[in-house]
């Protein structure tokens, strides 16, 4: 009896595997272009994180064509920037200042190109810097 129970619990489970649509793997680019937010948490007006949905981002994969807002988490300063070094993923300067407490950027012109991988400051003004990067996947 235990047997017979325990087939029919593992067909219905890969018939469910089956009919859900396929998820593709990490570093895999064929979708469509995203938007994601990225929060700074602060320290005594110093970035001392990033994160996506509550996770680190210090190191965040993107796609050509996705986008990435920059907030700062809670109710800190609304007064910061994103500053690309040496090569920039995105058209415009490398130095991109907050509107009404967030930065949009993306990633597409400049310097992008799948493979990529960007080194960026997250200044606050009058306060402290941090260094993550996004990588661009393929």
């Amino acid at each position: 009896m235990k047997t017979r129970h325990i087939t029919r619990a593992t067909m219905l489970l890969c018939g469910l595997v089956l009919l859900a649509p396929p998820v593709l793997a990490d570093n895999d680019c064929r979708r469509d272009p995203q938007t994601f937010t990225l929060k700074i948490k602060l320290k005594q007006n110093k970035p001392v994180a990033v994160t996506h949905k509550g996770k680190d981002a210090e190191i965040f994969h993107v796609c050509m064509g996705d986008t990435i807002e920059w907030k700062i988490s809670g109710w800190g300063r609304k007064d910061f920037y994103v500053e690309f070094e040496r090569q920039v993923p995105t058209n415009g300067p490398a130095k991109k200042p907050a509107n009404n407490g967030k930065i949009l950027v993306t990633i597409a012109g400049g310097d992008a190109r799948p493979g990529g991988d960007y080194k960026y400051l997250i200044g606050v003004v009058g306060g402290g810097e941090w260094d993550p990067r996004v990588i661009v996947d393929r």
